[in-house]
């Protein structure tokens, strides 16, 4: 039997060996592999909780990594997974993983970035883009992450919020370094290093209140480490709040107090019975009915006589703790109790116990006049039972029938007397408390809910003021307390700045029932300036001869025109020849002003200022009168008489002889003949721009800008300026306006600061002519989410009043560089417009009506460097799903060229679309380089190129992209070449600093008001 038995536990033993054996080899054998998929691996699943943005790669990387891992899938991204052979038969189930993989990996990336790797085959070969594209951001992360850590403060976080907000910080930043491979004993120093200088970080950023605690760190030998310093921290916030709960006990007493129910009536016995006196502790009445504060009434047989109750003892803040209806006063926390109880410990200067109050206190009253001393205030608490005072009853003063008062801190307070205070002549409390070492004025009057008057909140509490004066104080003595009240608490030098601020009165001492006072003061700009504004926009130009002729300045302005006409001979009046149709004319009436806004005459009928604001160079504005009169016609010509012209015949019209304004000839006569004259005294043509031209004697330039018959003269040297007027004077019969102030429906203001340029009556006269004057102002000139469609509405009944909109907003964004974005969009449906189209147009026109005179400054301390940017908005057409162009080109600071266009071709991914915007830009680059050559204005460095595009700008500056960019048209390679050559340099900037994104797609108000503030664009007629 010993033997069987012996042979059975063998047995047994060699059997768990067996199933161990197998067990592990098992297990051996059946290690996870990659390409099985679990039950729960489903192609919706979010691996990680915040999708990468661009500016969270180091994060995302990390999260994404140790997520594929736990799935073990990592090697499907990192390489370590090879591809089977094309007759393996696991190539399906490979397949099958790596499409789970890439959507797992689309879905936490955020959608714009999700669309440039979208058409990517593999999870292995997106994981490699997205590391080339933002992997190369990490030391702008690193710099940010120290200066996060450098400005990381406790504040109103709890010690473990502040604490798990500083680790973050440390283990990200540790994310981005290598570790450090070494065996000596340097690594081990530079450890405790390190992690001293987290303690250090760590205690700097706790506030004031603990730095005992922090006192007695520092003083310990060795500094603990940081989780060390974390528990001792954390000890020290427990304890603090367990002395917080201990200072006030709130178990006994309360800060509500039961009220009637607003249903109820006194005229009710049973209700009656259900009332009862707090102070004479009888029931059927409330305390403010008691007969013995109020005395009895008359006939009462008690009436005159001096009658106490038994056994009373007031309280001010003594009721019991009872579940009240949600109309309520709610109750008040611990640290409300604490801070009150503290300031009026403050306020008296001793330790006397005191009653409460409601609120909250975190700075003196005094701050604005409110004192708890004064007799003015009273404030209403609705916890006490009695009206109580520390000053004594004016009338009606009677011994108090008990000899003290219970406080919520279980103290006791002795009552003087009773008696009635007067407030003021309509408001008298009777029944006041009078204790002496009660430092603050209560009001009780919680039952019956009568308005006793208005009190003003402030810090929590309700100051019961009455009305002693009813002017308004315009004068406080201390002025960083008026501040302080007005902005929140902000900090002393804010303070200093804005108190030094010129500005409008911020306060009125009288007003009117009706809103007359709000208008826009000019009273910040010059005299002269202001004179000009007022004169340009008081008159009309006449639109038709029949306007025009009822007004003796235009007809004057008429008869000097056709004067001038006959003494140049420009037509004779011959019979129709047979077969000739003869053209028609009309009158075109423009008035022209000079520098100080008075009008020079009536007359039927932007680079470089960049530049001269930078080098102070004077800007001239000249009028050549009559100036198609100078070119002479060829062909033959015949026009109908004038409206107003005496006919000598019938059948008679107009031979012409010389160009005339209208005809498609009359330009090119002029400008030929202008030109030619020109160039004679040595005047060079731009080759960048045909109406402009220079010339240069050493030191002295002298530039020409020419636009029809006006011109714009400018340069540094004066006298070569005067001698060029009497040239063109002699050739010409030219009129000097003066400096530049209104050309081309411009206006220009000058000032040490620099030249601004507006459009403000311009902008007026369209809001006039829409009928928009009096509507509403819009932040943005276009609803960020809104997607225009060519249908979507009913047709426009008339459609010219919009083309001619469009056409005149168009002009507007000569100055307006915001608005581009909306009227190159409005303008794309302008052949068959809809009322939606139109809305779109009047809400453009309802930001207008906000700041008409807002416009482009060029500083006058600026540099003559270019920066540009660029961006782009993939698929921004929900038509054509074209994406939109916006550059932005500065001289220094100043605003020289913008533009927003939908570009030509459908780009394939954003960071195509970034590529044709840079292309863009750079062309129109070039053409600034040009044309600041001509300008004998050097540029002998790089001008900076700024994308938001990390892919873009791999694709500019390598040309190894070939999968993405071998069906670009070539012309879009310029990008490489000026680098190459030297003339751009890219650089990225992140998506929140791109200026350009304003340009791209309608924005919301905060977005496109800080881009807004970085295009140089402000408003000198709103007051400072």
């Amino acid at each position: 039997m010993a033997d069987n038995t012996n042979d059975m536990v063998e047995n047994s033993d060699q059997s768990k060996k067996n199933n161990t054996s197998q067990v592990t080899k098992g297990m051996e054998t059946s290690l996870p592999d990659p390409l099985v998929l679990h039950h729960s691996d489903t192609p919706a699943i979010t691996l990680v909780n915040k999708p990468l943005n661009g500016s969270n790669y180091g994060e995302w990387s990390r999260s994404m990594r140790l997520s594929l891992s736990a799935k073990n899938k990592l090697g499907l991204i990192d390489g370590t997974v090879k591809a089977p052979s094309a007759d393996d038969p696991r190539l399906p189930l490979r397949q099958r993983c790596n499409d789970l993989v890439l959507t797992w990996i689309l879905h936490s990336i955020e959608p714009d970035i999700a669309r440039s790797v979208i058409f990517s085959d593999t999870a292995a070969a997106v994981w490699s883009d997205l590391h080339d594209k933002f992997s190369q951001g990490d030391d702008s992360r690193i710099y940010q992450i120290w200066q996060e850590i450098s400005e990381c403060r406790q504040g109103s976080l709890s010690i473990s919020d502040y604490y798990t907000k500083l680790k973050s910080l440390w283990d990200e930043l540790g994310s981005y370094q290598e570790p450090i491979k070494c065996s000596c004993d340097m690594l081990k120093k530079l450890a405790v290093r390190e992690e001293k200088e987290k303690v250090m970080q760590f205690l700097m950023g706790l506030n004031e209140s603990y730095s005992q605690v922090r006192g007695s760190i520092l003083m310990m030998s060795p500094l603990p480490d940081t989780r060390k310093v974390h528990g001792l921290i954390l000890q020290q916030e427990r304890q603090m709040e367990v002395a917080t709960r201990r200072e006030i006990p709130m178990a006994s007493h309360a800060m509500q107090i039961a009220r009637t129910p607003t249903h109820q009536t006194e005229n009710s016995f049973s209700n009656r019975k259900d009332l009862r006196c707090t102070y004479c502790e009888q029931d059927g009445h409330v305390v403010n009915r008691c007969y013995y504060l109020i005395g009895f009434p008359v006939g009462h047989k008690w009436h005159g006589k001096n009658v106490k109750p038994r056994n009373k003892k007031a309280s001010i803040h003594n009721v019991e703790v009872k579940r009240q209806p949600a109309n309520d006063s709610p109750t008040f926390t611990t640290e409300e109790y604490r801070q009150i109880m503290a300031m009026l410990r403050n306020k008296n200067g001793n330790d006397q116990p005191l009653a409460n109050a409601s609120g909250k206190f975190t700075s003196n009253c005094n701050s604005i006049g409110y004192d708890g001393h004064s007799t003015l205030y009273w404030i209403v608490d609705s916890g006490a039972t009695d009206h109580v005072s520390y000053l004594s009853p004016t009338h009606n003063k009677n011994k108090a029938p008990h000899d003290f008062v219970g406080l919520p801190n279980g103290e006791k307070a002795v009552v003087e007397n009773i008696g009635s205070i007067q407030l003021s002549s309509e408001l008298s409390l009777d029944g006041v408390l009078h204790v002496p070492k009660f430092r603050v004025n209560l009001i009780s009057d919680v039952d019956t809910r009568r308005t006793i008057g208005l009190g003003k909140l402030f810090n929590g509490l309700y100051y019961l003021t009455p009305t002693q004066n009813p002017h308004l104080v315009h004068h406080i003595t201390r002025t960083s307390d008026l501040w302080h009240q007005r902005l929140g608490h902000p900090s002393a030098a804010p303070l200093q700045s804005l108190s030094q601020c010129h500005g409008d009165s911020l306060l009125s001492t009288s007003s009117t029932r009706y809103p007359l006072q709000r208008y826009v003061s000019y009273s910040g700009l010059s005299d002269t300036y202001r004179h000009f504004v007022n004169n340009i926009s008081l008159l009309v130009e006449p639109t038709t001869y029949e306007q025009a002729c009822h007004d003796p300045n235009w007809v004057a302005a008429m008869n000097s025109e056709i004067q001038a006409l006959e003494e140049n001979k420009t037509w004779s009046m011959v019979p129709l020849p047979v077969g000739q149709r003869p053209i028609g004319c009309k009158w075109v009436f423009k008035i022209k002003y000079n520098a100080d806004g008075t009008i020079e005459r009536h007359k039927a009928r932007l680079v470089a200022k960049a530049i001269a604001a930078v080098r102070h160079w004077p800007l001239h504005q000249m009028d050549v009168q009559n100036a198609f009169l100078h070119g002479d016609l060829v062909e033959e010509v015949y026009m109908l008489p004038p409206p107003g012209y005496c006919r000598q015949g019938e059948n008679v019209v107009c031979r012409l002889h010389k160009s005339l304004y209208g005809l498609k000839q009359a330009s090119r006569s002029w400008f030929q003949r202008f030109s030619c004259a020109i160039q004679e005294i040595g005047f060079q043509q731009s080759k960048a721009d045909y109406l402009l031209f220079t010339q240069v004697r050493g030191d002295s330039i002298t530039v020409v800008l020419l636009y029809v018959d006006d011109m714009v003269i400018t340069g540094n040297n004066e006298i070569a300026i005067n001698d060029l007027k009497k040239f063109l004077n002699s050739c010409f019969k030219i009129k000097d306006l003066g400096a530049l102030k209104y050309f081309l429906g411009i206006e220009v203001a000058r000032s040490k600061a620099g030249i601004t340029i507006c459009q403000r009556k311009y902008t007026l006269d369209i809001l006039e002519e829409a009928g928009i004057l009096g509507a509403k102002p819009a932040m943005v000139p276009m609803e960020p989410d809104l997607v225009l469609m060519e249908n979507g509405s009913e047709a426009l009944k008339n459609p010219t009043r919009y083309r001619r909109l469009i056409g005149k907003l168009i002009y507007l964004t000569i100055s307006r560089p915001e608005i581009t974005y909306s009227v190159n969009t409005l303008s794309q449906f302008m052949q068959e417009p809809k009322v939606h189209h139109m809305k779109a147009a009047h809400r453009l026109l309802q930001y207008l009506k906000a700041a008409p005179g807002q416009g482009l400054l060029f500083p006058s301390d600026s540099s003559l460097n270019l920066v540009r940017y660029c961006d782009a908005d993939w698929a921004r057409c929900p038509t054509t799903r074209r994406s939109v162009t916006g550059y932005c080109i500065f001289l220094g600071k100043s605003l020289i060229s913008w533009k927003s266009k939908k570009q030509a071709t459908i780009s394939r991914s954003s960071a195509e679309a970034e590529y044709r915007s840079m292309a863009a830009a750079t062309c129109e680059l070039s053409w600034l380089r040009y044309l600041l050559k001509d300008l004998h204005v050097p540029h002998p460095e790089a001008a900076k190129l700024f994308c938001d595009n990390q892919a873009a700008l791999h694709i500019a500056a390598n040309p190894v992209y070939h999968e993405r960019t071998k069906h670009i048209e070539l012309d879009c390679h310029i990008v490489r070449e000026r680098i190459k050559r030297g003339e751009i340099k890219t650089a990225y900037v992140q998506s929140g600093n791109q200026i350009a994104d304003i340009l791209t797609k309608p924005l919301r108000s905060p977005v496109f008001h800080t881009h807004l503030s970085k295009l140089s664009v402000i408003d000198i007629h709103t007051p400072t």
